[in-house]
């Protein structure tokens, strides 16, 4: 009687996830006018198909919804209900003959037995049972080889997933299995797949993700950048370079995360340090300072000194060079060389006398000594332009670019006891070094 007075609720108004659409198929299956309803199974089927791979269902079942809801036929539903048929009295029994008795006497008509009726009326209730049990037996087998379509419950979580093929009649079984693009939790294959026509009962194998693969991360410190590289992304890692001063050789990795051995998801990002050598300093300026000064003050920086005595006329011990220069930006711990005066260089001087004046100071200019000239008046021809004395003396000691005087003869002409002249020319030596 509800089914033929009332309009029926949608499902989702007790079960607020169940879909728009699953509620049209249920409110057309539901409809008052039998030609609103589904024609065939077949076609109620084709609908819960869609629903499951979330497709609206036909247009159809939406209009049967709407009428549905609208309340109807209702009307013309409740002309329809039949009364119960009043039941047929049974043909009088016509009465037995009774032979006359004496004197018309006749014996009082007995009471009629109800045993038969309740017997009558027990075999018919236990036709009608046993005619139910075997409709319900025939039904059941029915159901049980008629094949149903597999719901689509791909990308899923597990329990809706199991929950949805458990409601379909049929038995799911879980595998689990890594998969780089679903997420973890959620049906990644389901076999035989949604919309598959099966027998009741049968078993959906579905394989359920446990998310990215998990990849051992192996360890590239010491290696070189392009090795390391190399190395992660041939197991699917991805490396991230940042590049740091170190004391490690250049272009070698000195650290990593994650660690070795841990294990990540394929894909996952390793940050990799990769040295760029030493951090370059600018170099101090120790010229003119003692080398005992200058070697402490490079060594405090990290620097290693290493040193060339050199002639020079700075004194003794006195820095007078580095290299690299002054300011130049290098590596620390990279070798300053300094250049350490040892004092003025000493020499002999040369016994230049009875040679010409040139030959003279080309000598002198060689062994690094100044030449000066005094020009003496003789008057021998054979003594003109020849050097007659030097000072300091031949064999005596002297410092790099000290003046040698040299007296050089001068052929006098004029009158004899007239006045003479006397120059003296100094020449500077090249020197070198």
């Amino acid at each position: 009687m509800k089914h033929l007075s009332q309009i029926p609720e949608p499902p989702s108004t007790l079960r607020p996830d169940v879909p728009h659409d699953l509620d049209a198929v249920v409110m057309r299956a539901l409809a008052k006018d039998p030609e609103q309803r589904y024609g065939s199974a077949e076609e109620m089927d084709a609908d819960l198909a869609r629903v499951a791979r979330g497709v609206a269902v036909s247009p159809e079942t939406e209009d049967a919804m709407t009428q549905v809801l609208s309340g109807a036929g209702i009307t013309s539903a409740q002309t329809m209900v039949q009364r119960p048929r009043s039941a047929v009295a049974p043909p009088p029994v016509p009465p037995v003959y009774r032979a006359p008795g004496y004197y018309d006497y006749e014996e009082p008509p007995g009471g009629r037995s109800i045993w038969p009726w309740l017997l009558a009326l027990g075999l018919i209730i236990a036709g009608a049972a046993g005619g139910w049990f075997l409709y319900m037996k025939i039904e059941d087998q029915l159901n049980s080889n008629k094949p149903i379509a597999v719901p689509d419950v791909m990308l899923m979580a597990r329990p809706l997933a199991v929950v949805k093929l458990q409601q379909a009649g049929l038995n799911p079984r879980v595998i689990t299995a890594p998969n780089d693009t679903v997420s973890k939790g959620q049906v990644s294959d389901e076999n035989p797949g949604g919309g598959s026509k099966v027998g009741k009962g049968s078993t959906i194998t579905l394989t359920v993700s446990t998310g990215k693969p998990k990849v051992q991360v192996p360890n590239v410190v010491n290696q070189d950048v392009t090795s390391a590289v190399a190395t992660l992304a041939q197991l699917g890692l991805n490396p991230k370079i940042t590049r740091i001063y170190s004391g490690s050789q250049q272009d070698t990795v000195t650290a990593q995360q994650p660690h070795a051995g841990d294990n990540v998801d394929k894909g996952s990002t390793v940050h990799i340090n990769v040295s760029r050598g030493a951090k370059p300093v600018a170099v101090p300026d120790v010229t003119t300072q003692p080398f005992a000064n200058a070697k402490s003050a490079l060594n405090g920086q990290g620097f290693v000194v290493s040193r060339v005595d050199v002639a020079s006329d700075f004194p003794q011990g006195t820095v007078v060079s580095e290299g690299p220069s002054a300011g130049t930006q290098v590596p620390a711990g990279s070798t300053i060389t300094l250049s350490v005066s040892k004092g003025p260089a000493t020499t002999q001087v040369p016994d230049v006398t009875g040679s010409n004046q040139a030959t003279a100071e080309s000598i002198l200019s060689g062994a690094g000594l100044t030449p000066a000239v005094i020009y003496d008046p003789v008057t021998d021809p054979s003594q003109d332009g020849i050097v007659q004395s030097e000072d300091p003396k031949a064999g005596s000691p002297a410092k790099s670019g000290e003046v040698v005087t040299i007296n050089v003869g001068q052929l006098q002409s004029g009158t004899p006891g007239g006045d003479t002249t006397t120059t003296t020319t100094t020449t500077t030596p090249t020197t070198t070094g």
